[in-house]
């Protein structure tokens, strides 16, 4: 998940010319106190972090990834950064597996 984004700031340094998607059934966090923080400390100044509230174990995800401008694009990189239950792990390998691309 998002949670407070700290992870989603380090991806944005790793990954430079990248963009970053974060994921989370509640981006209440992040929103309301994450951004700001991480903003005030010099994290997500490059401007390529969205966080999306949607359930990443729901096939409806890949709707709010099209609503955001994602439709049809396929992804480098997945970072499962949620729950730890198999069942959920599951349910989002078989969700965003097939919309990695070749090779990634």
């Amino acid at each position: 998940g998002v949670r407070f984004g700290s992870s989603l700031a380090m991806w944005s340094e790793y990954f430079p010319f990248g963009r970053i998607v974060g994921l989370d059934k509640d981006i209440k966090t992040f929103a309301t106190r994450g951004r700001h923080v991480l903003g005030s400390l010099g994290a997500l100044r490059r401007n390529n972090v969205l966080a999306l509230e949607a359930n990443a174990t729901d096939i409806s995800v890949l709707d709010v990834l099209r609503e955001a401008g994602f439709g049809g694009q396929a992804f480098d990189i997945v970072v499962d950064d949620a729950n730890h239950w198999a069942k959920d792990q599951i349910a989002r390998f078989e969700v965003l597996f097939p919309n990695v691309l070749r090779g990634g």
